[in-house]
């Protein structure tokens, strides 16, 4: 568990290189870890990164309703997540243009 999510951030609030090399080298045995890791660097969650839990078919499924807000920071992010491309085909339920991402585990938890 990361105690210290600031020094994963720049004096910009910008996520650093090391920030970005544990996204591309997490054990995705982990989702869970991945999705508060990045949450903790992303800039406004406030506003940009909105959680929910729903059942089907009498599973928990956890849904995460992200978007980057256009802020450069964010879209690092969410590039580095892509590059992990199973993740990203299993996880990615929709995109909108502008920046708006919904993932969710019901998937993943089939396949791990």
């Amino acid at each position: 568990m990361i105690d210290d999510y600031e020094k994963y951030l720049d004096e910009d609030g910008y996520p650093t290189e090391e920030a970005l090399d544990l996204i591309d080298n997490w054990d995705m045995d982990n989702i869970d870890g991945l999705f508060v890791f990045v949450k903790n660097l992303w800039w406004s969650p406030d506003w940009g990164w909105k959680e929910e839990v729903e059942e089907s078919n009498g599973r928990e499924v956890k849904i995460y309703s992200i978007s980057t807000g256009g802020w450069s920071g964010n879209e690092e992010l969410i590039r580095h997540l892509k590059k992990k491309e199973l993740f990203w085909e299993m996880c990615l339920s929709s995109y909108r243009r502008g920046g708006h991402y919904k993932f969710d585990d019901r998937y993943w938890k089939y396949v791990r």
